[in-house]
């Protein structure tokens, strides 16, 4: 197991393209696209910038550039510097960045192209999944809902049973009482973190893993190392090795279909990982959010195995029926749920009603959306592939079980390098060291399925100009400089 560093100009560098490209001096190219990731959300407020050497070294420039660059940045207001604390987002300068932004004022963000095909991003589109039955029971659903405050941090009572009733279907008998209802997995993940994890804690998760996990346990001030996996899914013996070096509140696991590589863990590892749990007074904090778009059945979730330490199931609606549509959970024993609540209604006092009073109306006919969600994504994994096998026979991957996207192992070169080049090409993917721990997974690729088929091929063809073009540039840098 590799403990995660801690530097993040990798991923920096993924973040700003082809930063170099246009004309001008190079420290303020470098300090606009640096403002550009801040104003685009990519570096919230309160980021850490990479020390100049570093930085410096990655980018290949020199370390005045890069100083350079801060300064100017400082000088905007985007950034704040302290000696020996380094140079943050917005950090000690207040909001003023974040003002100016949302005011309209200052440099407005960079659009992306019109034409860019975005493999990075797989939600689905909510395309057929709002019958007008849906939309009519959301009319009277309000009526009613309206007549009260409509304040509920644990979720409205109905989509709480409806939840409930869904979970118990599909194999984890559960009550309304043991349902918190969330703005989407995301902040279902930060509940939890927040209620099992101190400053300071060593905490695993599955690598490669959903970049989302890996952002709320982190702020959660929390070290994260990842546990590499197999056909089976994560390797226990790596939960094992870590526990045998100190106290872990936390399992984070994706037992049905792993983000990205659609992985199912086999049950006998489950079975595993509760002992290892029991053994240790650890919790397992399960994410199912695409367990419903497996293309085969799937062994109990572990939920179901009755383990004798806190198992916290999360779930969403965002990958079956529609990304915008942010209603989540979490299932756990009533005690926790109202813990979590109580975390709950110091971030938002509960979530939208309409979103949830929709939810409700949704969930009683999820059976024939998910189903037809299933269908597309088949045939969508087999374009992708296909298109794949045809214009980048030296790509490699194995099929994913289910899910929305696949994890793509590239013959040589860097991933996040490779990403910079197909931007430029007009598609956007997610290089592996930003869905890993420990910024390994140099290799790979997730690629999303979630377009027709259409932009789906547009996009292959894409990746392989953009490969010819990366792999000409590494060749020529390989080449001998002659003199004289």
């Amino acid at each position: 197991m590799v403990e995660p560093t801690s530097n993040p100009t990798q991923l920096l560098r993924y973040m700003l393209g082809p930063w170099h490209e246009a004309s001008g001096p190079l420290y303020v190219l470098l300090a606009d696209a640096i403002q550009r990731a801040v104003q685009s959300g990519q570096l919230p407020l309160g980021s850490r910038l990479p020390a100049e050497r570093p930085l410096a070294e990655v980018l290949a420039i020199s370390r005045t550039t890069v100083a350079a660059a801060y300064e100017l940045l400082r000088q905007r207001e985007v950034v704040a510097r302290r000696q020996g604390a380094g140079t943050y987002v917005g950090y000690y300068g207040g909001g003023s960045l974040a003002a100016r932004t949302m005011l309209g004022g200052g440099d407005a963000p960079q659009a992306d192209p019109p034409d860019e095909i975005d493999f990075s991003n797989s939600a689905p589109m909510g395309d057929g999944v709002f019958p007008d039955g849906a939309l009519a029971g959301l009319q009277a659903g309000f009526r009613r809902a309206s007549q009260g405050h409509g304040y509920s941090a644990a979720g409205l009572p109905e989509l709480r049973a409806a939840i409930a009733e869904r979970l118990s279907r599909c194999g984890t008998p559960t009550t309304p009482e043991q349902v918190v209802v969330t703005t989407g997995a995301q902040q279902a993940l930060y509940l939890c973190a927040q209620l099992f994890v101190r400053p300071g804690d060593l905490v695993v998760v599955e690598d490669p893993t959903w970049l989302g996990s890996i952002d709320a346990y982190r702020a959660a001030r929390a070290r994260v190392i990842g546990a590499l996996l197999d056909r089976e899914g994560a390797r226990t013996a790596e939960y094992t090795e870590a526990v045998g070096r100190e106290r872990i509140p936390v399992f984070h696991v994706s037992p049905s279909l792993n983000n990205p590589t659609g992985v199912i863990m086999s049950e006998r590892r489950r079975r595993e990982l509760v002992a290892l749990a029991e053994r240790n007074s650890t919790a397992i904090i399960e994410d199912n959010t695409l367990a419903e778009l497996a293309f085969g059945p799937t062994p109990p979730p572990i939920a179901a195995l009755e383990a004798k330490v806190p198992v916290l199931s999360i779930g969403s609606l965002s990958k079956v029926l529609w990304g915008g549509l942010r209603v989540g959970w979490v299932r756990a024993d009533e005690k926790l749920i109202g813990r979590l609540s109580r975390i709950k209604l110091t971030v938002d006092q509960g979530g939208p009603v309409l979103d949830q009073l929709l939810a409700v109306e949704l969930l009683r006919d999820i059976d024939a959306v998910r189903a037809a969600r299933i269908e597309a994504s088949r045939a969508r994994l087999a374009v992708l592939e296909d298109e794949l096998r045809a214009h980048l026979p030296s790509w490699s991957w194995d099929p994913p079980a289910g899910g929305l996207s696949l994890w793509v192992t590239l013959p040589q070169g860097d991933a996040v390098d490779f990403a910079a080049v197909a931007r430029r090409h007009g598609v956007r993917v997610a290089p592996g060291p930003m869905l890993s721990p420990t910024t390994r997974m140099e290799q790979q690729l997730r690629l999303s399925f979630v377009q027709d088929p259409q932009a789906l091929a547009e996009g292959a063809r894409r990746l392989a100009q953009a490969w010819a073009q990366y792999l000409s540039s590494r060749e020529d840098r390989r080449l001998p400089t002659l003199v004289g």
